[in-house]
């Protein structure tokens, strides 16, 4: 029987099966966290709710199904989606939790969601910290001192994805990927104002449109319909055969942008490509990292405002006159050491152990 004195626990809603896949319910922070937590030395104990994410066709489960026992419970690590939903067992074991003085965190998938919230007082009441990715800290007031940030970050699947379709990057297409299936906001700002009157020319599409892809291995049709259709072999290759790719997103409100990370962003920082994303310097967005990433060291950064720096930004591209292996390499130097699930892992227990200091 196992021990689960100092197991970390993962409060999960049930993934919803649509049309032959889940949907909806992917979690990648969630994912990664977990296979970080099992790579230390030694490796903690995790359990959950539920089933979840299984990493092989025969049902090797990354998170098994666990009894709950709040007096074994290390941490509670709840996502938003579970906590919203009309379940008297998940207030009652964040509860207990915090009358044994374990800490409770909150995932979230869309940050937006919580700050459109009118009970957000309640709701961090109940927890110890409130986790999103797309954090800017004008949205996290100084009342939200529990809101911190946490981005996507990749999870094992795409490291290994990455490794099986590597190319060194002078064998790579001289070209930008363009691999988009969700028409954010952001992402048609920088199309309109950047690729299309500058850089159409050297900007390769792959958009697979959610379709799964056919004549596949049985371990990519089991992560394909774990990730919502995501997982595609077909776009690790074009990503790994590209010198370049755009990975832009998020939504606006009013002229403010409100959400900016993806799934993209991280994939292009561990394929090994030139990424292309906004300036996060520039418009105020934090990782949470203790080193931040900087614009032209670690990805070429676009301000949207600025329609001369872009214009001089594309011929610069064009003409060539930026390193963009050198950027390649440094941006996945800096995304694998502080964003790779072990990175996580380790980020994520030093947030646990600052939770006893805490008043």
């Amino acid at each position: 029987m196992r021990d689960y004195e100092n197991m970390f626990y993962f409060q999960l809603l049930q993934p919803e099966l649509t049309d032959g896949y889940q949907k909806g319910k992917y979690k990648p922070q969630i994912v990664a966290l977990a296979e970080g937590l099992l790579l230390c030395q030694p490796p903690h104990e995790i359990g959950a709710n539920i089933n979840y994410y299984a990493r092989t066709p025969h049902h090797d489960y990354l998170l098994s199904k666990t009894p709950f026992v709040a007096e074994r419970v290390r941490c509670l690590i709840v996502s938003l989606d579970a906590l919203l939903q009309p379940d008297q067992i998940i207030n009652e074991r964040m509860a207990l939790c915090k009358r044994l003085k374990k800490p409770v965190f909150v995932f979230d998938w869309i940050a937006s969601r919580f700050l459109s919230m009118t009970n957000q007082e309640s709701l961090l009441n109940k927890l110890d910290s409130y986790l999103f990715y797309s954090y800017i800290p004008e949205m996290a007031k100084q009342q939200y001192a529990k809101v911190l940030p946490w981005p996507i970050g990749y999870t094992q699947r795409v490291s290994d994805m990455c490794q099986r379709y590597w190319k060194p990057f002078q064998e790579r297409d001289k070209t930008i990927l363009w691999s988009h299936r969700v028409p954010h906001h952001v992402r048609k700002t920088v199309w309109d104002s950047f690729y299309s009157p500058y850089l159409v020319g050297v900007t390769a599409r792959f958009n697979d449109l959610f379709e799964r892809p056919k004549n596949i291995e049985e371990f990519d049709v089991l992560m394909n319909y774990q990730t919502g259709n995501r997982h595609n072999p077909n776009f690790y290759r074009a990503l790994c055969s590209s010198q370049l790719v755009d990975c832009c997103g998020g939504f606006f409100k009013g002229q403010d942008i409100r959400q900016w990370d993806s799934y993209m962003l991280w994939e292009g920082f561990q394929s090994g490509c030139c990424v292309i994303t906004l300036d996060m310097e520039y418009y105020g967005f934090k990782t949470g990292a203790e080193q931040e990433p900087k614009n032209m060291v670690h990805y070429i950064g676009l301000r949207l405002d600025q329609p001369e720096y872009l214009k001089q930004l594309a011929q610069d591209i064009l003409d060539r006159k930026i390193d963009f292996e050198a950027i390649a390499i440094a941006g996945r130097d800096w995304a694998t050491r502080h964003f790779s699930p072990h990175s996580r892992a380790i980020a994520f227990l030093a947030l646990e152990q600052s939770f006893y200091s805490w008043p």
